[in-house]
Parts: structure tokens; sequence; C-alpha cells
């Protein structure tokens, strides 16, 4: 299946794009794609531990099921106050 996986803040300068499309088997999870997204992107794989990952505006865990056409965010750390 195919999946977006959109970039946000630093992610998306160390992805080098906005968005990245992935190529995975039918029953991966949101942690094979962030596994096969920091195998890819060498500079992203150090951040990706520390960033949120969101699939169709909600925050979930790397155990989540993905479908073909999911569209799955990569939101890092904000710092402020």
């Amino acid at each position: 299946m195919e999946i977006a996986v959109q970039c946000f803040g630093p992610a998306r300068q160390l992805a080098g794009a906005d968005v990245v499309m992935l190529e995975l088997p039918d029953a991966a999870t949101v942690g094979d794609a962030v596994d096969a997204l920091a195998s890819g992107h060498d500079e992203l794989a150090s951040l990706l531990p520390s960033c949120a990952i969101a699939v169709a505006d909600e925050i979930v865990t790397r155990s989540h099921p993905l479908r073909a056409g999911d569209e799955v965010a990569v939101l890092p750390p904000v710092a402020g106050g």
C-alpha cells in the first residue's frame, strides 16, 4: 500500500520535502512507516523518536494499523512558552 507522510517543522527540512510517499506492506503499522522513513532519511532518523505521529488528525501509537491512502503526519516537539 502507498501512504503519504507529511513532515512539519524541522522534520520537513531533514526529509528534504513536505510530503514523502512510502510503499508499505498491507498489514503495516505506524511503526513500520516510521522505520521506513528513518531508513530512507538518515538525518531525520535521530529526530523521529521524539516526534508525535498523527493519522487522520489524531495522535496515534506506533502500533496503530495503517490503511492504503492514509496520510501520516510527523509532528516534531515544539519549544517555546
